[in-house]
């Protein structure tokens, strides 16, 4: 057991502090370290958070629109499920945050996501 854990959480929610009017929708299981501390950091925050219970595109689109999430985690295998049916109405998403496993260069979710909810 390492008892430097905690801090380390702790750094990590500090380095992303979202503003309470975001809306977290989680699609990762929780049981992974990555999408829990990013859940931890969304509610130090005051985020409202909302949990899918599975995630399918269709699900994901549909649950984006119906409490307009701003903040979202993906790991790179549901980022490419999600291109393959070319998801319209995510003009919430402020935020979509891609970690758990090598992201492919092919996928270019940067400006994918640019085009459909601007950004850089």
């Amino acid at each position: 057991m390492s008892c430097d854990r905690p801090c380390v959480t702790a750094l990590r929610a500090s380095a992303f502090a979202p503003p309470a009017s975001d809306v977290h929708l989680i699609v990762c299981p929780l049981a992974h370290s990555a999408p829990g501390i990013f859940l931890r950091a969304c509610r130090a925050a005051g985020a409202r958070t909302v949990i899918a219970p599975r995630f399918t595109p269709e699900g994901f689109v549909e649950d984006v629109r119906r409490h307009r999430a701003s903040i979202v985690f993906l790991v790179p295998t549901q980022v490419h499920r999600l291109l393959a049916v070319r998801p319209a109405g995510l003009d919430s998403l402020r935020a979509v945050i891609v970690a758990g496993a090598p992201f492919p260069p092919a996928l270019t979710i940067r400006n994918y996501f640019a085009q459909k909810i601007g950004g850089p």
